[in-house]
């Protein structure tokens, strides 16, 4: 699991791979690479695009390339999908047990 930041052109909307910040190797050693950024960084607060980011699969060895617009609930550190009024549980969420940090714990 890696981050990088983006640099970003003037102007540009839409990021790609190119735009990994010094990054060359994740390029061409990823299997899944996700982008997520602001669908529109000057959108005004009464706009419908106000606040909606994108998260894109630029990269997939694996399967399909794809892209989803999302909201985020900053209180609540969650994105949910962006046509959706209010925020809800995409799927539940493991147990300790299930994660393996109950015997650990004891």
């Amino acid at each position: 699991f890696v981050l990088s930041q983006l640099n970003r052109a003037p102007g540009e909307e839409v990021p790609t791979l190119d735009r990994l910040r010094d990054s060359s190797q994740i390029r061409n050693d990823g299997d899944l690479i996700f982008l997520l950024y602001l669908k529109k960084p000057n959108a005004s607060e009464d706009s419908e695009d106000f606040g909606v980011r994108t998260l894109r699969i630029a990269k997939n060895k694996r399967g399909p390339l794809y892209h989803k617009n999302l909201k985020f609930d900053g209180p609540r550190q969650l994105f949910y999908p962006a046509g959706d009024k209010a925020p809800r549980l995409l799927f539940r969420l493991p147990t300790l047990e299930q994660m393996g940090f109950v015997n650990e714990m004891r």
